[in-house]
Order: C-alpha cells, then structure tokens, then sequence
C-alpha cells in the first residue's frame, strides 16, 4: 500500500498506524472506485487522522452518520474533512459496516416516492439519489414551516432557503442544485 500510493518523499508511513487494517482496506477500495493518487493521498491521510483520534478501532466495528460525525469534526478545513467522511462512509456501505439510521420525519412518504422516481424513471446513479434525496430533506426541514405542511410553501420560503444555502456552497454547486 504504501510504497505505491505513498513516494518516498512522503514521511508518513501509514503501515504502523494503530489503523492500518482500516487504511489498507480503505486505499484498496479507493483504488478499485477509480479515484486517482492524489485524492487517494488526502482521503487516505485524513481518514488516518480521524480514526487515530478514536484508536484502537477495530477492523469489525460499524459506524453510524452520528459516529462518523463526531469522528471527522475538525475545527481546521471542515470542509475538506467532510468530504473525506462521505467517501468514508460510501466504503462503510460497501464493507456492509455502516449502521442505517431510521428515518423519520414529517415528509418520508413523500421523500420516498421522490427516491422511487429517480431511481426508476431517470435512471440516476445511486449516489447521484442520494444527493438528490438529502438536498430535498433538507430543503424540506429548512423552507417548510413546521405547522403548515406544503400548503405553506411560499415563493419567499423557497428564496430564503437558496440564500442560506448559497452562503455555504460555490456558484456551480448551487446551479446544479437547482
């Protein structure tokens, strides 16, 4: 793992962290998703940093949404560690070692049948559903005033939420939010 991903220029040897079950099989699965050596480099080098943080930390152990986001707050870059943390937990639901939290909330009928339609009739990718499907609860918990429902909708609570949401994204990540 590490003489590949890892020049000698390096000076982090990923092999004697208290981790490096975790981190070999994470470099493993970023390698067959296609993700090139120097993403690879940053994902792996921060996920070293949280899960040292939480060592030991077994190679059985599952994590859930809660878990991860405890372990990859940081005060510097959160950003940057954030991503990290999806990429994280897209291999915990590949290793079958991500915890589901059950959903619920006053729109999930709804949510579903916006998954069911993605899904079937445009055909996305599963990731791709999944954005779709968090930027919608999102824009459900944040727009919708809780007493009203839909019929509360307004073209102001709509404008609102792109406003808030335009303070903490880039210009081409809110046009694709659209």
């Amino acid at each position: 793992m590490c003489t590949r991903l890892f020049p000698p220029y390096y000076s982090i040897d990923y092999s004697t962290s208290p981790v490096a079950d975790w981190l070999k099989d994470f470099s493993d699965w970023l390698e067959t998703s296609g993700y090139c050596r120097t993403v690879v480099r940053v994902h792996m080098s921060i996920v070293r940093h949280a899960l040292e943080r939480q060592a030991p930390v077994p190679r059985s152990s599952c994590f859930s949404s809660a878990d991860l986001d405890r372990i990859f707050t940081f005060p510097v870059k959160p950003k940057r560690f954030r991503r990290s943390q999806r990429v994280f937990e897209r291999f915990l639901q590949s290793c079958e070692q991500w915890i589901e939290a059950p959903r619920t909330g006053q729109y999930i009928e709804l949510l579903d049948d916006y998954h069911e339609h993605l899904q079937e009739m445009r055909g996305l990718a599963t990731e791709t559903v999944a954005q779709h499907i968090r930027l919608a609860q999102k824009f459900l918990n944040e727009a919708l005033p809780a007493s009203e429902g839909l019929a509360g909708l307004s073209a102001q609570n709509i404008e609102r939420f792109i406003t808030n949401n335009a303070k903490r994204v880039c210009r081409s990540t809110l046009q694709n939010q659209a």
